[in-house]
């Protein structure tokens, strides 16, 4: 018989970003109580909310589905929900809300 190992169990991060968009580079950004994401694009037909999703997936190493835009379609004030993550940087930890 094969031992196998468990799943690791998945955790869900939520957490409320400021957006800056036309920005000479994209970035996320941990500040002391905020997280900022700055995206190159502009706010035009949502391609700033989907430069930010690909941005925190990226960071967070998770498939774009993961990530999802749960208020704040059109202001700068986001708050995001990222599903499935495997761990969650300590720094996010103390910064953002984590369930398990």
């Amino acid at each position: 018989m094969t031992g196998s190992t468990p799943a690791p169990e998945s955790q869900t991060l939520s957490f409320q970003a400021l957006i800056k968009t036309n920005a000479r580079h994209s970035e996320v950004v941990l500040d002391e109580s905020l997280v900022r994401i700055s995206v190159k694009a502009k706010p035009v037909d949502g391609r700033a909310n989907k430069e930010a999703v690909r941005l925190i997936a990226h960071a967070l190493n998770v498939p774009l589905k993961s990530v999802e835009l749960v208020r704040g379609v059109r202001s700068r004030h986001k708050y995001f929900r990222v599903t499935g993550l495997e761990s969650v940087p300590e720094k996010l930890k103390t910064l953002i809300g984590v369930r398990k």
